[in-house]
């Protein structure tokens, strides 16, 4: 581990905290660690939230990183100066968050550095929110809302499948709906009507559960 200080300290903020907390990383995040040669890469996700955040822990610095996974590099040159510019705005009128690109797409990418001389959890929270912030402001740039939306609902009613597969209660996943996901009532009932009413039994191959290959969108 590069830096055994804090990136276990911010791996336990980002995991520690209950469901319906007003601050974003007092809700429990799911994360993934991996330790590489130069930083230590959290890998952080909220199922209410469309995009995973990247999250680099160098000796010195923590480097965050929302992927919106939106080439510009196809666009003409008035639609991607247009689009450029509007980013550009962004930058001036949001705290602590910048827009980039990344790749050879030139995807957009919302990203923060942040200085651990000087970190505290409050700082860390409000990084966190202003990127998700940019991102929620991204998306009505790009006007993407109709997309982002059926992709959330794709990709939450494969996870509550494999929930179902898995044996666990509709009262339970009415409740992940609910408070982890952040869905109503209304649609929280129409997912559960999509799941079977017993849950299956796990299809075996060669004595082994059948994997299941998940949507990434």
């Amino acid at each position: 581990m590069i830096n055994e200080k804090w990136t276990p300290k911010i791996k336990k903020w980002l995991e520690d905290g209950r469901d319906g907390a007003e601050d974003i990383l007092d809700i429990p995040w799911d994360v993934a660690l991996t330790e590489g040669e130069k930083s230590d890469c959290m890998e952080a996700s909220l199922p209410s939230i469309p995009f995973g955040i990247d999250i680099f822990v160098s000796k010195d610095f923590i480097s965050m990183y929302l992927d919106m996974r939106y080439a510009t590099d196809t666009l003409d040159y008035k639609e991607k100066m247009r689009l450029y510019k509007k980013l550009l705005i962004m930058n001036r009128d949001f705290y602590m968050m910048k827009t980039s690109l990344t790749g050879d797409e030139d995807c957009i990418m919302i990203c923060a550095d942040l200085d651990l001389a000087s970190l505290n959890k409050t700082e860390f929270n409000n990084a966190l929110s202003y990127l998700v912030m940019g991102s929620t402001q991204a998306i009505k740039i790009l006007e993407l809302g109709d997309e982002i939306y059926k992709y959330m609902m794709a990709r939450t009613m494969h996870t509550i499948s494999d929930m179902r597969k898995g044996g666990q209660t509709k009262d339970s996943i009415k409740d992940y709906l609910l408070n982890r996901v952040g869905v109503d009532e209304e649609i929280a009932t129409a997912m559960l009507e999509e799941l079977p009413e017993k849950a299956p039994v796990a299809a075996q191959v060669n004595g082994k559960d059948d994997p299941v290959g998940r949507y990434i969108g």
